[in-house]
């Protein structure tokens, strides 16, 4: 009995040895592709976290923009506030009041 299946081993080795090898190499085709695909989505997540960083980076920027315009603007109506109080004093008073401001 023992005979007849080394027989029939050794008469279809080639087309054993085949099988065995398309079975090995389908494994490995599906490894790899789920590997690809593992990689692929590891890939997108980086972009969509890339993205978001620097739609969060343009929002800080207008808000840090907005805020330079208000400054700005303020700093615009200060300078015309004084440059209103100055027209209205002597140039005595403007110099008195530099002096107190300067020694302080």
């Amino acid at each position: 009995m023992i005979t007849l299946i080394v027989t029939f081993i050794t008469a279809h080795l080639g087309a054993l040895l085949g099988v065995l090898g398309t079975v090995g190499a389908s494994l490995w085709a599906l490894f790899e592709r789920k590997s690809a695909q593992t990689t692929t989505a590891q890939a997108a997540a980086s972009v969509a976290q890339a993205q978001e960083q620097v739609a969060q980076i343009k929002t800080s920027d207008a808000q840090a923009n907005e805020a330079a315009q208000k400054a700005g603007s303020d700093a615009a109506a200060a300078r015309v506030q004084i440059d209103a109080d100055t027209a209205a004093e002597s140039p005595q008073e403007v110099r008195n009041e530099l002096q107190d401001w300067t020694r302080n």
